[in-house]
């Protein structure tokens, strides 16, 4: 008996179940019917026509009595379909459709009907952003459809309203709605309506802070839509990839956006596909990957452009500028920031503006126009405050009033006025980086109290947020404190804990730009570091520090091999990203982040013990310099501070040691003097004297007479200069009864870009030499030039245009040859290159390649100064070659006549044919011009970096 109850049971459910279902699919049928006449849906849809068309009430009546005539149940689906149709085109239009869809029913009609106007309504508050009235709207079409017996329609609304509750904050009841939702999509087996809820939910749980269970529903969703429905596969995508960046999985996410583009390209959505390419835009942007972002970026505001989304454009061209800031280049950073602020301007958005507005005053600071700066932090505060953001108001205020002078009494009061609002919104952050400006200004003041007593407040309002740029700054400060106050052990201990958080900012190399509160220039600390360990006699971790001083004062692209330590690097950017948003809204740490900073930060530390970062590169500087060390080698480091200045050698690895140079602060002087003289050209004849002019003599007293003892024997020297040293001819310096250069092979290191290159082979017998410039009207000897060097190299030789040159570096050779105009750009040296007719060749010619030909020689004007001014913030076009690859570069430092330069050439290449390495191969064309009593200005401005 039981056993038949019980089968009776199952039996009766079964038959409910298909009476039920029997039901709705009757409703189904009822509301959307398939058996409507062609000629009805005609009439309604002449009737929708006029409705939207005339605006007079006789017109609006006559179309309600027409659509009366005529079944509800026709009338009111094709209003709802129209409607789905406009709403994305005129929300206008939507309104008037939804005003009609609640006229035709009332309180007698059925309730599916009801339910369908009902829907209308509410369609067009949720897009309105009228998210209260819509949810409740949703809800009563809810409850409608379920009265018809329409469950699956009612789970559909139910599915929608998730969304508005979304943005009203109402979590609970959102996944309530959810799983109603869910358990009739399973019961019927909707699996595409299953996905479109996973999205919505996956929506819900990314905007509540919960990525873990986002990606889960995205996941889910990616499952359940068929491969034929792109669009919606390429929408789940898209905001899988937004949740994977969430939880730091940054390698899926741009899987995920790479898909979620492709998808939209093959389904022609353009709209979308723009949203999918500045995705992975702003995820190049969190990663430090700028080559990537360039080129993604002009794919996504050309998207933009063809769907005329203006913002989209703005955005992309913003994301450009802060890009290129990034790297060090704020002339062309600057430009795509002005564009973007026209477009912003248009759209009326004053956020992005004062945005876009604070880092162009970066861009201004760096490029030496501080009323500039001045002027743009002003614009930036004004767009702040008109939008209504105060807190972004003050620290731009703040911003302004760091630069501001030390005797300016005005100061400081705002900045406590500053203070106080920060600590009444509960920004702590900002609240220290202000306590930490007070604290300068008293030290420089001299009131030392009073400073200590601002670092303190500082630190204890940053001691649970975990922050190297702060911890970085306080550091400065206290060690300036402990400098004031006689103590250079305290200075020292305090200078090596900001050298830590200084390999972990070089490190991330672009991650914490201006838009974080970028640290100032970071070199500063190892050289006052280095200077504090040659006066206690420790010369071996001085030349270290002095090596690592020359190499931070350019964060250079982001490009680290290991991927562990790569891993690492990432997750840092966005937790320091996601730390510094929660606290500039006022919300207390997150024990969950603070915790997995610290832990990240210790990992990446053990990755780098041994080795520090030079230009986003990580080198080894506890092990040798040189290892092995080559014989007859040695390392020369000029470490010129306020305190004073130092000459630091190595000779072998265990053979380190420095000398004062007393009389180094004239070499201003000699230098300038020096470059006076070659710019006269009064001994430009062929046959004049030879000899070294007053000025080399100076010099030569002041950089190379007190170290030269320590050089004797040396046949190769790597030679670290500081920017103003750079630009001064240092080879041509008399040793003894010869040229420095002539005596040993001397390598320029350029800070920032390379490191110390100690294998030098001779040129490779088999690969192609390249060649690109020649002649032209003013400059017909470039064309000779090259003619001379294909007799030399004969069927070696390739051709190619300068504008393909970057491609052909890309595919390899034995060496190249560039033989154009070159050009210094004072304000923007990154622009500084080569010219020949329409191609035109700098830094951003290879920003995003790889240099596979170890010797490029720039046979142009000039073309090392670029890399030597400026101390290292922006690189010429040689320290983009050496940084894409390249082991040496050959380039000038002044102007000369193109029949030097050929003679030059002609003298250098004739060493390499003969089997010489590049270095030596300088120095034997120097050689022979000058015993061929050729003037200085022919031979001396060419040298070689590496």
């Amino acid at each position: 008996m039981p056993m038949a109850s019980s089968s009776s049971t199952k039996c009766l459910r079964a038959c409910r179940s298909l009476f039920l279902s029997w039901i709705r699919r009757r409703a189904r049928s009822v509301a959307c019917p398939r058996s409507t006449s062609d000629s009805t849906l005609s009439m309604i849809d002449d009737a929708l026509d006029t409705w939207l068309k005339d605006d007079s009430l006789e017109a609006e009546d006559e179309v309600v009595a027409r659509l009366r005539a005529m079944p509800a149940t026709s009338t009111l689906p094709a209003i709802k379909d129209r409607l789905d149709d406009v709403l994305t085109v005129s929300v206008a239009d939507a309104e008037k459709l939804a005003r009609l869809a609640v006229a035709l029913v009332d309180g007698a009609s059925p309730p599916h009907l009801r339910a369908l106007a009902v829907r209308c309504h509410a369609q067009v508050l949720h897009v309105r952003g009228e998210y209260g009235p819509a949810a409740e709207a949703y809800a009563e079409a809810a409850e409608l459809h379920e009265e018809a017996c329409q469950a699956e329609q009612a789970a559909q609304v139910r599915k929608t309203r998730i969304d508005p509750l979304m943005y009203l904050g109402r979590v609970d009841e959102a996944e309530a709605e959810g799983k109603r939702a869910r358990e009739v999509f399973e019961r019927f087996g909707d699996r595409h309506r299953l996905a479109e809820l996973n999205v919505n939910l996956g929506n819900l749980y990314l905007r509540e802070g919960r990525p873990d269970e986002a990606r889960e529903s995205y996941t889910a969703a990616l499952k359940d839509i068929p491969e034929d429905r792109k669009t919606l596969r390429g929408v789940a995508a898209l905001n899988l990839g937004n949740a994977l960046v969430a939880t730091l999985d940054f390698q899926q996410a741009e899987r995920a956006f790479e898909d979620a583009a492709r998808l939209f390209e093959e389904e022609g959505r353009d709209a979308l596909l723009a949203e999918a390419l500045y995705a992975g835009v702003y995820l190049d942007l969190e990663r430090g990957r700028h080559g990537e972002l360039l080129s993604r970026t002009d794919r996504a505001r050309a998207a933009y452009a063809s769907q005329r989304h203006r913002r989209g454009e703005a955005l992309c061209l913003q994301a450009r500028g802060r890009s290129l800031l990034a790297q060090g280049l704020p002339g062309p950073a600057l430009s795509a920031l002005e564009e973007s602020d026209a477009l912003f301007e248009e759209l009326g958005v004053a956020s992005e503006r004062g945005r876009g507005s604070v880092l162009a005053a970066e861009a201004y600071r760096r490029l030496g126009r501080p009323g500039s700066a001045s002027r743009a932090l002003e614009t930036a505060r004004e767009h702040f405050e008109s939008d209504g953001n105060d807190v972004l108001a003050e620290y731009v205020r703040v911003l302004a009033l760091e630069r501001a002078s030390p005797t300016d009494e005005s100061v400081e009061p705002a900045l406590r006025k500053s203070l106080a609002l920060f600590n009444q919104r509960g920004v702590r952050r900002e609240a220290a980086r202000v306590s930490l400006v007070l604290g300068e200004r008293a030290r420089l003041a001299g009131r030392l109290e009073a400073a200590s007593r601002h670092l303190d407040e500082a630190r204890s309002r940053m001691a649970t947020v975990p922050d190297p740029v702060f911890r970085l700054e306080s550091r400065r400060l206290e060690a300036d404190l402990r400098r004031a106050a006689g103590d250079p052990l305290g200075e020292r201990a305090a200078l090596e804990l900001a050298m830590e958080d200084i390999e972990i900012l070089a490190a991330l190399a672009g991650a914490h730009d201006l838009a974080l509160g970028v640290a100032r220039d970071t070199a500063d600390v190892p050289r006052r570091l280095a200077h504090l360990h040659a006066d206690s006699g420790d010369f071996s971790e001085a030349l270290r520090l002095a090596l690592v001083a020359g190499r931070t004062r350019w964060r250079g692209r982001f490009d680290v091999d290991e991927p562990r330590r790569r891993a690492l690097l990432e997750e840092l950017q966005a937790l320091y990203r996601a730390q510094i948003t929660r606290d500039r809204s006022g919300s207390p740490p997150d024990p969950g982040v603070v915790a997995r900073i610290a832990d990240r930060e210790e990992r990446l530390r053990e990755t780098l013990r041994g080795r520090t970062v030079m230009g986003g590169a990580a080198v080894s500087t506890r092990a040798p310099i040189l290892d092995p060390w080559p014989p007859k080698t040695g390392v020369v480091v000029y470490l010129f501070t306020d305190e004073g200045d130092w000459a630091l050698f190595a000779r072998g690895s265990g053979d380190v040691g420095g000398v004062p140079l007393p009389e180094a602060p004239k070499r201003f002087h000699w230098g300038q003097r020096l470059l006076w003289e070659m710019e006269r050209r009064a001994d430009r004849r062929p046959g004049a004297s030879g000899e070294a002019p007053e000025a080399l003599e100076g010099l030569a007293r002041a950089l190379l007479a007190p170290i030269q003892p320590a050089l004797e024997g040396l046949d190769r020297l790597f030679l670290v200069t500081d920017a103003v040293t750079g630009s001064w001819p240092l080879e041509a310096l008399p040793f003894g009864e010869s040229p420095w250069g002539e005596r040993m092979e001397l390598v320029r290191c350029t800070g920032g870009v390379d490191d110390l290159v100690v294998a030098e082979a001779p040129i490779s017998p088999d690969g192609p030499v390249l060649l690109a410039g020649g002649a032209d009207k003013t400059a017909p000897a470039m064309g000779r030039e090259l003619d001379d060097l294909e007799r030399l190299w004969g069927e070696r030789c390739r051709r190619t245009p300068l504008g393909t040159m970057p491609e052909a570096l890309s595919r390899g050779g034995a060496l190249a040859h560039l033989a154009a105009h070159g050009f210094l750009r004072l304000d923007a040296p990154e622009f500084g290159g080569l010219v020949h007719g329409s191609d035109v060749l700098h830094f951003h010619s290879f920003t995003s390649r790889r240099i596979a030909c170890p010797l490029v020689v720039l046979s142009g004007c000039q073309s090392a100064l670029s890399d030597a001014r400026f101390d290292g913030a922006a690189p010429g076009l040689a320290g983009a070659l050496l940084a894409g690859g390249a082991d040496r570069v050959l380039t000038s430092l002044w102007p000369g006549e193109d029949e030097s330069a050929r003679r030059f050439m002609r003298c250098f290449h004739g060493a390499l044919k003969g089997g010489e390495t590049p270095s030596r191969a300088r120095s034997i064309a120097s050689r022979q011009l000058r015993q061929a009593r050729y003037p200085l200005s022919d031979w001396a401005p060419w040298v070689l970096k590496g």
